[in-house]
């Protein structure tokens, strides 16, 4: 469940935010999400996301987990009131050891977490990527396909299907 593992994770960077002097909001849809994936890998993807916006959110900042469903996936949204990253500096976010130059003596890193997180949601199927969040901040949007179940279903042939026997029905 999308929203249980989330919850999870919000409790886990609690003392975190609290200590940073930030705002946590989370909001999700209202039903249950389940998807099937690998728990660990998608607790650490948002582990690395939180913890990037709550690093990089400067006091009384806020901070905004989003989790919801599309038609084909899961939606999960950090946006954060932060420094931001320029368009030049998005090309080369998830490159392995990449961190941006201004952040180098200010911020401890190897520059490898978002470069795990890409890997973790494109091993499921997924895809990631940032962009500003209004004036100031960021927004990293991950997806995670939904596993859709098909069944194939009989149609007795007539002139309108003439030769089409089987048609997908989506549950």
């Amino acid at each position: 469940d999308c929203i249980e593992l989330s919850s999870d994770i919000i409790q886990y960077v609690d003392a975190k935010v609290r200590k940073a002097n930030l705002r946590l909001v989370f909001e999700h849809d209202d039903k249950t999400i389940f998807i099937e994936a690998d728990p660990d890998r998608l607790r650490q993807v948002l582990l690395n996301l939180l913890s990037n916006a709550i690093k990089y959110t400067p006091e009384p900042g806020l901070i905004k987990l989003r989790c919801f469903r599309t038609l084909t996936d899961v939606v999960f949204q950090i946006i954060d009131s932060g420094i931001g990253i320029s368009s030049s500096d998005r090309a080369y976010l998830f490159e392995p050891y990449h961190r941006l130059e201004r952040d180098r003596e200010r911020f401890d890193g190897m520059g490898l977490g978002l470069a795990l997180s890409k890997r973790f949601v494109e091993l499921h199927g997924g895809k990631i990527w940032v962009e500003n969040a209004n004036e100031h901040g960021s927004i990293f949007t991950f997806t995670i396909p939904i596993l859709i179940s098909v069944k194939p279903v009989y149609l007795k042939p007539s002139l309108k299907n003439k030769g089409k026997l089987y048609e997908t029905v989506v549950n």
